[in-house]
């Protein structure tokens, strides 16, 4: 299986391993592939950054990336662009269905969980810290999450998606 990320700097790949543990502890794997983190070994480090959903903060980054072909914004939906728009006059506007395959140095992840709360919070409803906390190269043990969440809060675990 190959782990090895070379286009990620490490502080994405940082980010992105606790959400594919989420992922994989609610929604199990449809193949191997899906089973191992990621591990980023292009030397870089890069960088993740948390900005306020200020209009002073979205116009100082309007102004950053409007003219760059190095940066791209994200919507979760369609739907979403129309906001979007709003605030980033750059062409560079896509929704992640859009977006797959692309590469773009930089991202813009615009108002990914703030307009998807209701959708988020489900997901992570019976995620607790020690599920994440495990520094492993494999999650396969990770579908126990639903069941340690069953015993713990006695809920029903929520049905895993399948694909046929």
């Amino acid at each position: 299986m190959l782990t090895a990320n070379f286009r990620n700097g490490l502080e994405a790949t940082r980010a992105a391993n606790p959400l594919l543990k989420i992922k994989h502890g609610r929604f199990g794997s449809i193949d191997r592939e899906s089973n191992f983190l990621v591990q980023a070994v292009g030397g870089e480090a890069g960088q993740v950054a948390l900005m306020p959903d200020k209009d002073a903060s979205k116009r100082e980054l309007d102004q950053k990336i409007r003219q760059s072909t190095q940066f791209a914004v994200l919507v979760m939906r369609d739907e979403d662009k129309a906001e979007a728009r709003k605030h980033f006059a750059t062409p560079l506007l896509f929704s992640i269905h859009e977006a797959k395959g692309l590469e773009y140095d930089n991202i813009v992840l615009y108002r990914f969980i703030s307009d998807h709360r209701a959708e988020f919070s489900e997901i992570v409803d019976r995620v607790e810290p020690a599920d994440l906390a495990a520094d492993t190269s494999s999650i396969q043990n990770s579908r126990s999450v639903g069941a340690r969440a069953t015993r713990r809060h006695g809920r029903q675990p929520v049905p895993r998606a399948t694909c046929r």
